[in-house]
């Protein structure tokens, strides 16, 4: 079975019934014949032009990252928050075996996995990657270590007094200044330090107007101080990968910015990227919809020919295929 062939297929079943009913019927047509993990996500993303439903899908480079960073180990518990094919969850356990391998003990205490609710896409996803324990709960446990997720529509729903740990979102821009957002924004302040706001190049999701950002969060080890004065030391670290970047036609491109802010996380306070920038609460105020970049910074970016793409592409299913080996 192909890519050329599912999408085909599902051309065929749409022109019958709505685009959701036809996916379904595609992977019923094809239940007979083997369908490998990478398959089912490139045939999603290839999908995702075509399909509006799946406009928001998030592409694989930014579950690998975002995985990366977070670094979730067995004996931890990861909590998705909005569930699309399941990649999130797949990918954290994943990660957890390949650390418990390096380590070489037994696993006596699984990485506990739970998303807030399911369906046919996600299930499928998890019967190819033999991924079949994880809880549904609409409630995120107080022993939560990690949230993974798109824009919480439940954000009140975070025990924020309970928790301490990482909370990673996908956030549409108008979070960064819509009023009804207000309250969360000062949530993130009060709550969180060790903050990233990552600005998301044009063309990351599939959506033509879909522009998104990264918002990475992680709690103080010591319970947050109601002292102003310490609020107003609180800052927020930006990094632009937005500015001077065209539109991204490829996955690869999309890996290959994303190097470039994973190769500053781990030492935020030592770089010199241009794209990084720490802004102080005082300075956020209400909008955090902060700029300081031009297009014209960046007219001498280098130009990726389309060999580097492929190599690109060569690498990222390499490592794919070894994190979500089973």
């Amino acid at each position: 079975m192909t890519i050329k062939q599912l999408i085909s297929q599902w051309r065929l079943f749409s022109k019958k019934m709505p685009p959701n009913l036809a996916l379904e019927k595609v992977f019923q047509h094809f239940q007979n014949d083997v369908l490998s993990l990478n398959i089912f996500e490139q045939f999603l993303e290839q999908l995702a032009h075509e399909a509006d439903f799946l406009t928001y899908l998030t592409p694989l480079p930014l579950v690998n990252t975002l995985i990366g960073l977070l670094q979730p180990q067995h004996g931890q518990t990861f909590y998705l928050a909005n569930i699309e094919s399941g990649s999130f969850l797949i990918a954290a356990n994943d990660y957890a075996n390949a650390v418990q391998t390096e380590e070489s003990t037994p696993i006596l205490n699984p990485l506990q996995l739970y998303a807030r609710s399911s369906n046919n896409l996600s299930e499928l996803a998890f019967k190819l990657a033999n991924l079949d324990y994880f809880h549904l709960s609409e409630q995120i446990p107080l022993e939560t270590d990690f949230i993974v997720g798109n824009f919480l529509e439940d954000w009140d729903s975070i025990p924020f007094e309970h928790f301490r740990g990482k909370i990673a979102l996908i956030i549409p821009d108008d979070w960064l200044f819509e009023h009804k957002t207000k309250i969360q924004r000062k949530d993130v302040l009060d709550y969180f330090n060790c903050q990233f706001l990552v600005r998301l190049p044009e063309g990351t999701f599939h959506g033509k107007d879909c522009i998104a950002n990264l918002l990475i969060l992680e709690t103080p080890v010591s319970p947050p101080k109601s002292d102003s004065s310490t609020k107003n030391e609180k800052s927020l670290w930006v990094y632009d990968l937005r500015t001077g970047i065209s539109w991204l036609e490829t996955t690869a491109q999309l890996s290959f910015y994303l190097n470039q802010f994973t190769s500053i996380y781990d030492a935020p306070y030592r770089s010199k990227d241009q794209r990084l920038k720490q802004v102080f609460a005082h300075e956020l105020q209400t909008d955090w919809d902060y700029w300081w970049l031009e297009e014209t910074d960046f007219t001498n970016k280098p130009i990726l020919s389309k060999t580097r793409f492929f190599q690109d592409a060569l690498n990222d299913l390499y490592s794919l295929n070894n994190l979500l080996k089973v």
